[in-house]
């Protein structure tokens, strides 16, 4: 035991080492990235945003596209709205045109694509077009609007257009703003039906999930790797370059679509910084949509990352790619930890305190970023307890494994 005990704390050492140096290279990264200018005829185009154009790609959302849309209504920053029902079977369409007859004016703009094989990334391409005519007969100057993409099932809060606009009024450079994105509230999830407690429990696994997620995207700022596609905004100036310089601003065979943009602004030179706004969106509450929600999610980003390694070696997009593929460790690694150190107590000093400043930073970050978000009690409980995520950390390990062997297939092209 005392062998195999020693080896996991060199093992151990090893990874902390790995990650210190992560750590030194990333102000490196982002010296590196701030010596690439953008365009300044671009900048000063684009530089006064005026209001926001929301663009929504909505397949099957009859449950939740009302919601989203009234949301987008209430906030005085949105000039209109533009809704591309894609390929849907329900009736999303018949909501949105008994939502045009309320509103009795222009400012929702629904349109109905059947038959798109290009699925999400076609629909917004799509909508950008139609947004970019809608402007013109309008006699409006697109580059003085941003654009503001979000999924059909979620809904921004009051203040949100208005703290992305404080963020591009900060920083010229930013191409786009990252909005956090939180679970909505159960009870809201189930529409007013009583949720199981396997409903529940996988609920709050998800809320200590996203916070951690989007916390990670704050401390990547000014350089957020991923602008979700669930809530974040662009100014359509820059998207006229990035349509110049790489074609379709939404590529077309990509299922990660929303981190392939990220890239493209990236290398043009621009920042995609986060800001204070908070939206809420729809979360699987069962395991077979959350499997196959993640198994799209994580082997779209191993595709995408393969893609530019062969376009040009990288070695921030190397590491990426061999984080994607050690991060289902994570958790057994750490139960495993805890174990050694309760039976091998002179471990400490290897990794036993490097091991619990970090979780204890961990939790800190969690409750940090939450206090302005309801949570519910169960949430609170797993952010502290490493053995209570070990359920959900195994999860996602098969979920991950199963990803990086299909990101290797044509299959994932079909979701």
């Amino acid at each position: 035991m005392q062998a195999l005990a020693t080896e996991f704390g060199n093992s151990f050492l090893f990874f902390s080492i790995v990650l210190l140096l992560g750590m030194i290279f990333w102000p490196i990264n982002l010296y590196l990235r701030d010596k690439k200018k953008p365009d300044a005829e671009i900048i000063a185009n684009s530089r006064h945003i005026k209001g926001f154009i929301a663009l929504i790609a909505a397949a099957n959302e009859e449950i939740g596209i009302e919601a989203a849309v009234r949301s987008l209504r209430r906030d005085r920053h949105i000039e209109f709205a533009t809704v591309i029902v894609n390929n849907s079977k329900d009736h999303t369409m018949a909501i949105l045109r008994n939502l045009q007859q309320e509103f009795a004016d222009d400012w929702l703009i629904a349109v109905e694509m059947k038959n798109n094989k290009y699925k999400k990334a076609g629909a917004l391409n799509h909508g950008y077009a139609l947004i970019k005519d809608a402007l013109s007969k309008r006699g409006q100057n697109p580059t003085d609007y941003a654009l503001l993409s979000l999924d059909a099932d979620t809904i921004i809060s009051r203040n949100t257009c208005g703290k992305i606009l404080e963020t591009f009024s900060r920083d010229e450079r930013a191409a786009g703003v990252c909005v956090f994105c939180a679970p909505q509230d159960i009870n809201t999830l189930k529409h007013g039906a009583k949720p199981k407690l396997s409903e529940r429990i996988l609920h709050a696994y998800q809320e200590v999930e996203y916070s951690m997620a989007f916390t990670t995207r704050y401390a990547q700022n000014p350089y957020v790797k991923v602008l979700p596609g669930a809530c974040c905004a662009y100014r359509i100036g820059v998207l006229e370059y990035v349509e110049e310089s790489f074609g379709a601003i939404w590529k077309l065979s990509d299922l990660a679509e929303d981190a392939d943009l990220t890239r493209k602004v990236q290398e043009l030179g621009f920042t995609t910084p986060t800001c204070g706004a908070i939206a809420f969106t729809d979360i699987p509450l069962d395991f077979k949509a959350l499997y196959r929600q993640r198994i799209r999610w994580y082997s779209g980003a191993m595709v995408m990352l393969r893609r530019q390694l062969r376009k040009r070696f990288s070695w921030r997009d190397l590491c990426e790619l061999i984080t994607i593929c050690i991060q289902p460790l994570f958790i057994p690694v750490t139960v495993a930890i805890i174990a050694i150190l309760a039976t091998q107590p002179s471990l400490a000093v290897w990794f036993g305190i490097p091991f619990f400043v970090t979780l204890s930073f961990n939790a800190t970050r969690y409750i940090a970023r939450r206090r302005r978000i309801p949570t519910s009690p169960l949430g609170y409980i797993i952010a502290f307890s490493p053995i209570l995520m070990m359920p959900y950390g195994l999860w996602e390990g098969v979920i991950w494994v199963h990803s990086i062997i299909r990101s290797y297939s044509k299959r994932e092209q079909r979701w």
